[in-house]
């Protein structure tokens, strides 16, 4: 039988390339406390949201070229049961070629049943494990969750067509050449050059900043609180870097009315590039 196999989307090579050197960066773990239902029921809840969201049995491969795809690999789900897990040890490093790109693990313990869940970015997002807790609790109530389309496994072939659309294309690269293709500055802030090896030291200042003085801020100059804290980050940003210039990537959950209930990796990058005056307002492009 003929393996199906999908490309990459651009987000999701993006993410497997930065993984090049190892790291939890890219792992999202969590730990859910579930009463009144036995390991079994939490086995068979699950095997029910990957029978719903066919994508999760999502591998990636490297085909006869060479090239990386995406396979859908249909196993049987292995849900260890043990006995006092440590949660801050409990999330490992995923072998990210041929292997699952989730992990889960049941505690058992001192009356309690936890759940501990891992998935790598490449297979879920944010809203994705939103979305996974709110079906693992309709599951468990014994309410059948509707098989979902694969939408996250076509993801890089809906990316190609897309692409093939050439007037469109050319028209999207022009105007993020004309809007940023010029700019030449830091995105990061400069590294100390007294440490003999290169890092990112932390600064942690405290600030007593109070939700109702940014809401009131944020309605008198009719902005969103995103785009607050975002403007935080731009000055945070251009202060650390001694520059009065910042360009970075923000994120959009990439959801439409098709896959807003789909689990998968959705997320869509956008570059930001901002002046920012020592007084007065943003210019932002």
């Amino acid at each position: 039988m003929k393996k199906e196999l999908k490309p990459l989307s651009q987000e999701e090579l993006g993410i497997y390339l930065s993984c090049s050197e190892g790291g939890l960066m890219y792992n999202l773990p969590f730990m859910v406390e579930i009463k009144n239902y036995s390991s079994n029921d939490i086995k068979k809840a699950i095997k029910a949201i990957f029978e719903s969201h066919p994508s999760l049995y999502t591998q990636i491969i490297k085909d006869q070229s060479g090239d990386l795809q995406k396979e859908l690999v249909i196993e049987t789900l292995n849900i260890p049961v043990k006995k006092n897990i440590d949660a801050f040890s409990w999330p490992k490093e995923f072998d990210l070629l041929n292997h699952p790109l989730y992990r889960f693990e049941i505690e058992e313990d001192k009356g309690k049943t936890i759940l501990f869940c891992d998935f790598h970015h490449i297979l879920m997002d944010g809203t994705s494990i939103r979305i996974f807790l709110n079906e693992l609790e309709e599951n468990l109530k014994g309410k059948a969750t509707a098989k979902k389309e694969n939408e996250a496994f076509i993801s890089g072939e809906i990316e190609n067509k897309e692409r093939s659309n050439k007037e469109k294309y050319e028209s999207s690269k022009a105007f993020y050449i004309k809007t940023f293709g010029s700019i030449d500055c830091e995105s990061l802030p400069v590294f100390d050059k007294k440490d003999e090896k290169l890092s990112y030291a932390t600064i942690d200042y405290p600030l007593n900043v109070k939700v109702n003085k940014v809401s009131q801020f944020r309605k008198k100059n009719l902005i969103r609180t995103s785009s607050f804290f975002l403007g935080v980050y731009f000055k945070a940003i251009s202060l650390f870097s001694g520059s009065d210039e910042a360009f970075f990537l923000t994120v959009n959950n990439g959801r439409e009315t098709k896959n807003k209930d789909s689990l998968g990796m959705f997320v869509k990058s956008y570059p930001i590039y901002t002046k920012v005056p020592d007084e007065g307002t943003l210019r932002v492009s």
